[in-house]
């Protein structure tokens, strides 16, 4: 069994890298210290597709699956933007999954819900 990463793998680890090290240590503790909500990493995370990743095509989305979204979330904190910056990235996954679920057996309606 092959455990490599391909191309799009690879990518989206480079771009987590990055977005990680724009946001490092020192910006969060100037949001911490500052009580600020963090809005200039979660719009960096938006404009760079993340909150797309796991949604079909058909809606915008980018398929993945829990590999990419678990190597996203590790590069993202090894870039430097920390654990807890992820935890919106996780849930926007389990609301992926959770998409992913209606469209096989639900209705329209709660697929949008």
């Amino acid at each position: 069994m092959d455990y490599a990463l391909n191309d799009e793998q690879n990518m989206l680890v480079e771009t987590s890298l990055a977005l990680g090290g724009e946001f490092g240590p020192d910006y969060w503790r100037e949001k911490d210290d500052g009580g600020e909500y963090p809005t200039e990493f979660f719009k960096a995370m938006g404009k760079h597709g993340f909150y797309s990743l796991g949604l079909p095509e058909e809606h915008g989305g980018t398929p993945a699956g829990i590999t990419e979204i678990a190597l996203a979330m590790e590069a993202l904190c090894r870039g430097g933007a920390g654990g807890g910056t992820c935890t919106g990235l996780f849930v926007w996954d389990a609301r992926s999954q959770y998409y992913q679920i209606s469209r096989k057996c639900g209705s329209a309606r709660r697929i949008y819900a």
